[in-house]
């Protein structure tokens, strides 16, 4: 295998045509895609790094095989932050690292590769990385699948190169595999909350005179309007601790949508629910490889106590997406109570954190040691493991987890 490395983000241009084809051979997730990934670039790359400054520079790693054919790619942004015992260099997963105000939550981020090739790729990227040891301090990879065997191998790798390596499971996503009927749907669910899921529906049927009615963004303006729809209500919802407060998170989603709304390998689904001549909820969502991920919602705060509008969304976009041939509803990473009362299972989320052998660096607190024996054990359970996550080599001091 060959790597070669860039640093010019016009470089992802050119990679078009061959990433997409990859990303569709791994069947990555709609965080792994071309589009999500230039457009996070576009939105946050020119932006103030961290609070001692200095600008986002892009570092990339392709892998081909020797007939030049793409089978890997690692996207990474080398940023300074603010760390104990002073300024250092960290290596972000691009999409990630941002302030909580920007942050667009990419679950199931990780390193692309072709499938069969996980562990020489993750080799050939551990490599090159231990090759620029002078230019990182620390590297983190969030939310990272528990079943992305490309990205566990390279967290193997570099504990092979030496440097001191954490995974830690640091959330979940709640999901509901889909059967063949809604009725099925509501017959996987325990006896309490298929009560409660009935009771919802009952209640919001009474109020609004109807059944639950969705209205899918299908053309450019409906596009438009659903935005606007979708900002409206979640800033309703959450007033100033709201998403679309920060003009880099609204460009990012802009332009993803201007990529995604008539398919792209993904697309969007951008719909809500309408009550008594009005939207009451609204459900942004992707669309891919047979599974909707669920990202982003709104509802209206002036309704009756006991009518529960965004649920109420959620079971009706369950039940279309069973009527469409949809295989998963993925609610994405939270525990909320909600997702709890819809999931029939979850997958767990790993945040892997490796830092340079050669680096002085603080001990790994108890409550992060625990958490990584635990995915330890997790780990060799899971089936297709990249094997078991090894201990750093003693003389090599693991950081403290942030």
């Amino acid at each position: 295998m060959q790597t070669r490395t860039f640093e010019d983000p016009s470089h992802l241009a050119t990679l078009e045509q061959e990433w997409t084809a990859l990303w569709s051979a791994a069947r990555g997730s709609p965080a792994k895609h071309p589009s999500w990934q230039r457009a996070w670039w576009n939105a946050m790359g020119g932006a103030r790094a961290t609070e001692i400054g200095g600008a986002r520079e892009l570092s990339g790693i392709e892998v081909r095989l020797d007939d030049g054919a793409l089978v890997g790619l690692a996207l990474f942004v080398r940023r300074p932050v603010l760390w104990d015992p002073g300024p250092r260099v960290r290596l972000d997963l691009i999409g990630s690292g941002e302030a909580i105000s920007d942050e667009v939550c990419s679950d199931y981020a990780g390193i692309l590769a072709s499938p069969g090739h996980e562990g020489a790729v993750a080799g050939a990227i551990a490599k090159t990385l231990l090759e620029w040891r002078s230019r990182w301090d620390d590297i983190v990879l969030p939310s990272v699948s528990e079943h992305d065997l490309a990205s566990r191998a390279l967290a193997e790798a570099l504990i092979e190169g030496g440097c001191a390596v954490s995974m830690e499971r640091t959330g979940v996503c709640p999901y509901v595999a889909l059967p063949s009927s809604f009725d099925e749907y509501l017959s996987l669910l325990d006896s309490d909350r298929r009560y409660y899921v009935r009771r919802s529906l009952r209640d919001f049927e009474s109020w609004a005179g109807e059944p639950p009615r969705l209205v899918r963004a299908d053309r450019d303006e409906d596009l438009r309007e659903g935005f606007r729809i979708l900002e409206q209500l979640h800033g309703e919802r959450w007033g100033d601790r709201g998403l679309f407060r920060s003009d880099r998170f609204r460009a990012f989603h802009h332009e993803l949508s201007r990529q995604w709304h008539r398919g792209d390998g993904v697309h969007i689904d951008l719909s809500w629910l309408v009550a008594r001549e009005r939207p009451v909820a609204v459900l942004y969502s992707f669309v891919s490889d047979g599974i909707l991920s669920f990202y982003q919602a709104g509802r209206a705060v002036d309704l009756p106590n006991k009518i529960r509008p965004g649920l109420v969304a959620h079971l009706a976009a369950i039940r279309r997406a069973i009527e469409e041939g949809l295989r998963e509803y993925d609610f994405l990473e939270g525990e909320a109570q909600y997702k709890q009362k819809l999931m029939t299972a979850q997958r767990s989320l790993l945040t892997i954190r490796a830092v340079r052998g050669d680096v002085r660096a603080t001990a790994l607190d108890a409550a992060a040691v625990g958490a990584r024996a635990v995915l330890r054990a997790v780990l060799r359970l899971s089936s297709g493991a990249a094997g078991p996550v090894s201990r750093p080599r003693e003389d090599v001091v693991p950081s403290s987890a942030r």
